[in-house]
Order: structure tokens, then C-alpha cells, then sequence
């Protein structure tokens, strides 16, 4: 469990069922999460893929379309997990005696099948949270998941079938007694996607793939403080993956990839806020070809960004005002005008709903609108689920036990 925030954290564990806010939001800047021959399977679940034309219309959200989950949702994963060329959507979900992963099939219009569930049995039953990654860690061109508990030193991959069913899962052994979060990609550039896992203690692990979905033994490296959010992008521009990490208590550090999945010391950076980092994403927010990042911060009610200098190093931290609790944050054109915008899951229990923070070009961000969701939000993830070539987003509404759905619309 994270040691920040304690008594906001108590009143969110009493208003939503939760004690933890674990979670991770990868944004890869140009490479897919799985093997280079799923690239046009999981383009479709590619929120940045094919930006809207914001010529005719002014784009916006429908309301929240419910859809009961068995169980809370806590971490979302989306892609084609059937075949049949719309993205569908996963989340993890813990109760007192059972955790699982539930999978949402989308109907080809942007609606979803009632979810099938599939029990994950790596962990305690008392994790307080599980987080989920998808992709294709045996090469046979269907999508998996991995996913990964915050209370034993296991984790599991679940491997799809093609026809949006999964097998039962397949532990791996990490090195630390829980993990608060895990990221998928190439890191040693053989096509395969590899995990990073982030232990919650003083580092991060790596586990490389052969092709098999078999995985190497882990290997650690320090994280520059306590490590529980991971971001995934080529930061100094040299064509390999590097790994930015949320590092307790008030920094974040990014550690260089040498090419072949091994990592140098990290480079850490001291925030401005006094709150640790919740969830940290990467991507290209001033349209210079170099990924970013941002953060949310719980306790202060914000977003946090720093510009990419180019080499790896970053800009001062630049801060903007959010709802109550953000959690989750997803990254994707969702105005239609070409830049690259954030939208933001609002956590607190009377004021439950999404942030959409609206890029006025160079990275700034001006404007914010607020969309209603269930109750709070832990979770946020967008695809094009109705197929208009426009990103919706998908929420796991961790209160009232739902997944939630906005369609983009043209007004």
C-alpha cells in the first residue's frame, strides 16, 4: 500500500471500497504493445491513431453508457481481444475472497456484451488492487494479458484464445511481495513485448520475452525512490524504449535504455508539488516529436506536465487544476484539432466524472470540460469503440461496480 495521502485515501477506501490507488497508464510514442504483426489489430485501439476532422463539427461526449461489472473495476486494458476488428475492453476487479479479470466485448457499434470473468489465482485474495496490460507475449497473433497484484511476489499471464476467451493463468515469479504496477513493450528491440514491473518498493523490474511468453528471470534496477507508476517512451530520441517511474517521495525518474532491455542508473527530478505522483503518462503535447510527460496528483486536485527538452531532459513542471481526486489519465486527440489532449478520471464520491483538458498548442492547457461518470472513476482508457474513426473512453467506475462508456459525438 502507498504511504501518501493517507487520510484522503482512508475516506476514498470508505466511499469506494478501496485502500489503494494503484495503477498504470502507458502512452508509447510511435511503437505498439505488441508484436509488430498485431500493429493493425491494435491500431484500432489506438487512441491517437486516426485524429478526428474538427472541420464541420465541435466534438464532444454522449453521456455514460453503463454496463454492470460482477465485481468493482480497477485497472482498464483495451484491443481487439476477439478478432474482429473493433477494440474491446478488460478490467481487473478484487473483492474479499475473489479477484478476476472481466472482459467486455464490443458489439461492432460501440456497445458491449455482459462481461465474462476469469479468475486470477497468482495473488492473495486480499490484494488490494490488480493491474492489467495487453498483448501478444507468445507470437501466435492473439492478444493476452498480463497482470500483476499488489500483495505477493507473483504475477500471471492469461493467454487469449482469438475469440475474445482466455485460458486459465499462467504465474510468473517477481521479486517483490506486490506490485503497483506494470507496462508492456519491446525494450530489447526482438519484436516481442517484455513487462516492467513497478514493485512499490525502491525499484523496478524487468522481464524480457523470448517469443514465448515464457519471460527471462526479472532484472532490477533502482528506481530513484519508491516506484509504483510506469511510463514507456523513446525520450532522447536514440530508437529504444526508456522508462519514466513515479519515485517516493516527490520525484520522478527516467532511466536510459541501452538498447538491448537493460537500463542505466536513473535520473531523477524533484517536483513542485508536495504530492507524490499518482499516475504518470507519456506523449507528444507540443507537437515537437518528442514525448512528454504528465502526472496526476491526488491529494491537490491537478495534472502536473513537463516538456521534453529533446534529449531526455525536461522543461520545470507546468501545473493545471482538475476534479476532486484525479486518478487515471488517458492521452488522445479528442478535439479534432490535431494536437494531443488529456482527459482525466475525477475520483471523489459527489463529484464523480471525467476531465478533458483541451491542448491550445505548445503543450498548454487552458480549457476543461467536464463529463458525468459513474461513481468514482479509478480508471480511464480510450479506443474507438464505435468505429468513426473518433476516441471514446472507457472508465472503470470502481463505486458503483460498472464500466462506463463515452461515445464522441459531432455537435
Amino acid at each position: 500500500m502507498r504511504t501518501f495521502a493517507m487520510l484522503s485515501l482512508g475516506w476514498f477506501a470508505a466511499a469506494c471500497g478501496r485502500t489503494t490507488l494503484d495503477h498504470v497508464s502507458v502512452v508509447d510514442s510511435g511503437r505498439d504493445t505488441a508484436t509488430v504483426a498485431d500493429a493493425v489489430r491494435i491500431a484500432v485501439a489506438d487512441s491517437a491513431a486516426r485524429p478526428p476532422d474538427s472541420g464541420s463539427c465541435q466534438w464532444t461526449f454522449a453521456p455514460q453508457v453503463s454496463y454492470p461489472a460482477a465485481w468493482s473495476p480497477w485497472s482498464l486494458a483495451v484491443g481487439d481481444f476477439n478478432g474482429d476488428g473493433v477494440p474491446d475492453v478488460a478490467a481487473t476487479s478484487v473483492d474479499e475472497t475473489y479477484n478476476s479479470v472481466a472482459v467486455w466485448l464490443n458489439n461492432g457499434d460501440g456497445t458491449f456484451a455482459p462481461p465474462v470473468t476469469y479468475a486470477l489465482t497468482s495473488s492473495s485474495p486480499y490484494a488490494n488492487s490488480w493491474t492489467v496490460a495487453a498483448g501478444d507475449f507468445n507470437g501466435d497473433h492473439k492478444l493476452d494479458f498480463a497482470v500483476v497484484g499488489d500483495t505477493d511476489s507473483t504475477g500471471g499471464i492469461l493467454f487469449g484464445r482469438g475469440d475474445g476467451s482466455f485460458a486459465p493463468e499462467v504465474p510468473f515469479a517477481i521479486s517483490s511481495a506486490g506490485a503497483e504496477g506494470i507496462a508492456v513493450d519491446d525494450l530489447d528491440g526482438n519484436g516481442k513485448p517484455d513487462l516492467v514491473v513497478a514493485t512499490g518498493g525502491q525499484s523496478v523490474g524487468v522481464l524480457l520475452n523470448p517469443g514465448d511468453g515464457s519471460f527471462s528471470q526479472e532484472s532490477t534496477y533502482a528506481a530513484g525512490g519508491g516506484a509504483w507508476t510506469l511510463a514507456l517512451a523513446d525520450f532522447n530520441g536514440d530508437g529504444h524504449l526508456d522508462l519514466a517511474v513515479a519515485a517516493s517521495p516527490n520525484g520522478v525518474s527516467v532511466l536510459t535504455n541501452q538498447g538491448d532491455g537493460t537500463f542505466t542508473p536513473p535520473v531523477t527530478f524533484a517536483l513542485r508539488s508536495t504530492n507524490q505522483v499518482n499516475v504518470l503518462v507519456a506523449g507528444d503535447f507540443n507537437d515537437d516529436g518528442h514525448p512528454d510527460l504528465a502526472c496526476t496528483f491526488f491529494q491537490s486536485h491537478g495534472v502536473a506536465m513537463w516538456l521534453n527538452r529533446g534529449d531526455g531532459s525536461f522543461a520545470p513542471e507546468v501545473d493545471y487544476s482538475t476534479g476532486y481526486w484525479p486518478t487515471g489519465i488517458a492521452v488522445a486527440d479528442f478535439d479534432g484539432d490535431g494536437r494531443t489532449d488529456l482527459a482525466v478520471a475525477n475520483s471523489f464520491v459527489y463529484d464523480s466524472g471525467v476531465s478533458v483538458l483541451l491542448n491550445a498548442g505548445g503543450g498548454t492547457f487552458p480549457t476543461q470540460v467536464t463529463y458525468a461518470t459513474g461513481s468514482c472513476p479509478n480508471d480511464i482508457a480510450t479506443a474507438d469503440f464505435n468505429r468513426d474513426d473518433h476516441p471514446d473512453l472507457a472508465v472503470a467506475n470502481t463505486g458503483d461496480q460498472t464500466l462506463g462508456i463515452l461515445l464522441s459525438v459531432c455537435r
